[in-house]
């Protein structure tokens, strides 16, 4: 009797640290497919010249979020869309500047997503956006990969720094063009087939990459690509556009 109670025993045991096991892989599994896939929502057709000289143009007052299924091809709502791509895109600036100008540890600045989401939420409360927390945490997890890859080598000079940003702007472009290519059609399945195609993405990118005449590796290009597609993922689902 005493062997069983024992093997009872041990048998708890096992199952607890299984449990337990699988629970801490399934932790860093979930944190990597977030790093790696789930990155969020923001801006529009401003042109190159507004993200680089870091003006934004004034938009509509109007709320991104809402509770009513908006009208998939309703021009204000593509409008912010774009918009929140480009707020993205400046909140990046913003905190490389920040981290390069006070020789700030890179390091440091990435691991504060509070910083970082505070940043994002400045320029999207000024632009009168509301995004969902789910959404604001996603883009920020963006932004921190973007500072990542910026600050691979470690600390850059402002001549660096410039340069590296001039690759990042094809970012909320290529949004931009996705939307207004695809959102020409009225055909809700060519528009999925358009905006969830990897494919497609990763050609949009290197098109815009190629007239600036970048090099840019295969790593980097990638990472653009599952951004900008996990963007349109998550902005959409949180409208309920597309389903």
């Amino acid at each position: 009797m005493k062997i069983f109670k024992i093997l009872y025993f041990i048998s708890v045991l096992l199952v607890i640290n299984l449990s337990t096991f699988w629970h801490d892989i399934n932790l860093f599994v979930t944190l990597e497919n977030v790093i790696q896939h789930k990155y969020i929502p923001i801006l529009w057709n401003k042109k190159e010249r507004n993200l680089a000289e870091g003006g934004l143009e004034d938009s509509s007052s109007s709320n991104i979020r809402t509770h009513q299924r908006p009208d998939l091809l309703d021009e204000e709502i593509l409008l912010k869309i774009s918009e929140c791509s480009e707020l993205e895109y400046m909140s990046t600036k913003e905190i490389v500047y920040l981290i390069t100008d006070n020789n700030k540890n890179p390091e440091e600045i990435i691991n504060n997503i509070g910083l970082i989401q505070s940043s994002i939420l400045g320029k999207l409360q000024q632009e009168n956006i509301e995004l969902t927390h789910s959404v604001l945490w996603n883009m920020s997890l963006r932004i921190a990969q973007r500072l990542g890859e910026i600050f691979r080598s470690g600390p850059l000079q402002r001549e660096e720094v410039q340069a590296k940003l001039r690759v990042y702007i094809v970012e909320p472009i290529t949004v931009s063009h996705i939307i207004e290519n695809s959102f020409s059609s009225s055909d809700l399945l060519n528009i999925k087939c358009t905006i969830y195609n990897l494919g497609t993405i990763r050609n949009e990118i290197a098109k815009r990459i190629s007239t600036k005449k970048i090099s840019l590796s295969n790593f980097l290009l990638n990472n653009m690509m599952y951004r900008i597609s996990m963007f349109f993922n998550d902005i959409f689902d949180m409208h309920g556009l597309l389903q």
